[in-house]
């Protein structure tokens, strides 16, 4: 795959949505050489825009499969590229490894937000974590740039059991500003110049 225009927000899209046709195309093949065995199936994918500025795009694909089992499930890949070259933000380039380890708080926060937790009680409280452990890891979605702050998403079961839902959060940008590499800095000025 060659990414014609990577200053094209049309053609980033494009070019992720080809990717996905084609390797779902090898499944739907590999489905159709089973024969006469046929389960009911769905799948529903949705394409995204999350946000766009000058300077970046954040794109969300959105999957969700029904093969027959007690429900379906939904999976999230979402994604922010640098409009410059195409680059892909994520983990590893937009937060250094020791900033990581300080986003547990802000990360505590966000989930507690989205469960709704009332004071005195914990958010772990609503947690599938393992072993009985107190450290809430980072999601494995990477995080994307939004218009007013950081997207987080967690997948289901990931943290959580089916019927809670996918935690998903925004923190803004006041409070992890200080956290970003200069990478990620560089593209938010306009988000984050705007507010002053």
């Amino acid at each position: 795959y060659k990414m014609e225009d990577p200053l094209n927000s049309n053609a980033i899209l494009d070019f992720y949505q080809k990717r996905w046709v084609d390797s779902t195309t090898v499944v739907v093949k590999e489905l159709a050489s089973l024969g006469d065995y046929s389960p009911d199936c769905t799948w529903d994918t949705q394409f995204k825009v999350m946000a766009e500025s000058k300077k970046y795009i954040s794109l969300s694909i959105t999957s969700y499969c029904y093969e027959g089992g007690a429900h379906g499930g939904t999976v999230v890949s979402q994604q922010t590229f640098r409009k410059e070259d195409g680059r892909e933000l994520g983990w590893n380039n937009m937060f250094n490894d020791e900033n990581k380890y300080r986003l547990t708080d802000i990360i505590q926060k966000g989930l507690a937000e989205y469960f709704k937790v009332k004071p005195g009680e914990d958010v772990r409280d609503y947690l599938l974590l393992s072993d009985g452990s107190s450290f809430i890891p980072l999601p494995e979605t990477p995080p994307v740039l939004l218009k007013d702050g950081v997207g987080f998403v967690y997948q289901q079961y990931e943290i959580a059991a089916y019927a809670m839902g996918m935690p998903r959060f925004v923190i803004p940008y006041s409070e992890i500003k200080p956290l970003l590499t200069t990478t990620a800095l560089s593209l938010i000025e306009e988000e984050t110049d705007d507010k002053l």
